[in-house]
């Protein structure tokens, strides 16, 4: 199932969640290629003349997600504030999240920019303990996977392990 939900501010000035809109769709975290059809069926992202940047969040319960608009540019860029993503992320008790925006120009390899803030955000959401697992760029040709195809993913050693490297 996946929510679609925007943040507003209630009476007391505090940040809360609001639905917009709901979508029985079955998604798992692991499937690049569900998160982009879904949210196709619902944005007609690759066919937008401007950017636009969507978080899809992951919480503890199995094939919900709850997904929010966080930017909207021009034709030619998006500016990606983090305060919002992170605030939607906090309040959906969010545990990995994806994050996923067009280019209306239909080329999907990333830009340098692309893979600042892609490196950017795995640094930020680290420090709440929210994993970001993939960076997808949507166009008409289909979509790139920036985490898959230009960072290192982490290993996690078990100290227990024999083949553990230690620190020198």
């Amino acid at each position: 199932m996946i929510k679609e939900y925007k943040v507003l501010l209630n009476d007391d000035m505090m940040p809360e969640l609001h639905e917009i809109n709901c979508n029985k769709w079955a998604l798992r975290d692991d499937e690049c290629d569900d998160i982009v059809f879904n949210i196709e069926g619902m944005t007609d992202l690759h066919n937008c003349a401007e950017e636009f940047f969507w978080v899809v969040s992951f919480g503890c319960v199995e094939g919900e997600a709850k997904i929010m608009q966080c930017a909207h540019g021009s034709h030619e860029s998006v500016n990606v504030v983090l305060r919002p993503l992170c605030m939607f992320l906090m309040l959906t008790n969010s545990v990995k999240c994806v994050v996923l925006h067009n280019h209306p120009n239909n080329v999907i390899e990333p830009s340098e920019a692309d893979l600042k803030l892609t490196k950017y955000l795995q640094e930020s959401l680290e420090m709440l303990d929210i994993e970001l697992l993939e960076h997808l760029i949507v166009g008409k040709a289909g979509y790139y996977q920036v985490i898959n195809e230009h960072f290192v993913p982490r290993k996690y050693y078990d100290l227990n392990d024999p083949q553990y490297p230690g620190i020198d």
